[in-house]
């Protein structure tokens, strides 16, 4: 078999390749292994056919026994006309072109991996789309704005999208861009990248019988928001002395988790500090 010529999106990628993303130079194929996105097109009894979205269509088969671990009785509970899934490559052969797909031999963490995957490259695909239809402006244009200077930092036009979406500003690398795409880009961003935000709360234990006993508490509280970043926002609601709400918000699970724990102790060694009682309670 020749070398593989699958186009696959990265920082290097043009716009005019990135919307190749499903397509391959010269119908390059999949290799042993490969995983692939492939949406159903026809059903029979001996197995389905499949059009491989990342190759520019190219259709390829499962076999009935390559589609579940266990005797299949009916192939439509498995699978149906119209659904995109993974499939993994079992056999490919170019002349004459023939590929032999499994759907059984997806793990679990490799199908959810390569979804994730592929509708990030959509999203990306999708962005650098209309971000050149909207503002009127060539591929080429986009490319060298948005595309190039991330690439020449070795950053992942995906990761760099998402982080844009979250903070609604343009990153270090995309801030010389002309100034009718800075806003179509923040916009862009925001509206098909929702970031998934983690949520950890707690409620704390602050109390103090000192005279200026509600200065101590203040303090504690403040320490705790203090603890608050540029990633990560802290808030604390009071429930009714002695117990206050923590409220710790991030789209990164470790920076919630990292960010909670420092409000916790900087609120209880505050109150401490001053003679009072800090504890952290489960909700």
């Amino acid at each position: 078999m020749t070398a593989r010529r699958l186009i696959a999106v990265s920082v290097y990628t043009s716009v005019s390749l990135i919307r190749m993303v499903i397509s391959v130079e010269n119908r390059g194929l999949p290799a042993f292994g490969d995983l692939v996105i492939g949406t159903v097109k026809k059903i029979d009894k001996y197995g389905a056919y499949v059009t491989l979205d990342e190759y520019g269509g190219i259709e390829a088969r499962v076999d009935r026994r390559e589609i579940a671990l266990r005797r299949v009785r009916s192939i439509k509970r498995h699978l149906q006309v119209g659904q995109q899934t993974v499939f993994k490559v079992k056999r490919a052969r170019e002349r004459p072109v023939q590929i032999d797909l499994s759907l059984r031999r997806v793990q679990r963490n490799e199908r959810r991996e390569k979804l994730i995957s592929w509708k990030q490259q959509q999203k990306v695909e999708k962005i650098l789309t209309t971000l050149a239809e909207r503002t009127g402006v060539s591929d080429q244009t986009v490319e060298e704005s948005v595309v190039k200077p991330l690439g020449d930092r070795g950053e992942d036009v995906y990761a760099a999208f998402k982080k844009i979406s979250e903070k609604r500003k343009l990153p270090a690398e995309l801030v010389g861009i002309p100034g009718n795409l800075q806003d179509e880009l923040i916009h862009l961003c925001s509206s098909e990248i929702k970031p998934r935000k983690e949520v950890l709360t707690g409620i704390l234990i602050l109390s103090s019988r000192n005279k200026y006993g509600a200065d101590d508490i203040r303090e504690a509280a403040l320490a705790a928001l203090s603890a608050g970043t540029e990633d990560a926002t802290v808030t604390l609601n009071v429930m009714g002395t002695p117990l206050y709400r923590l409220r710790v918000e991030s789209s990164d699970k470790k920076v919630a988790v990292a960010v909670f724990d420092s409000a916790v102790q900087k609120s209880i060694a505050k109150i401490e500090e001053r003679g009072g009682f800090g504890e952290l309670k489960g909700e």
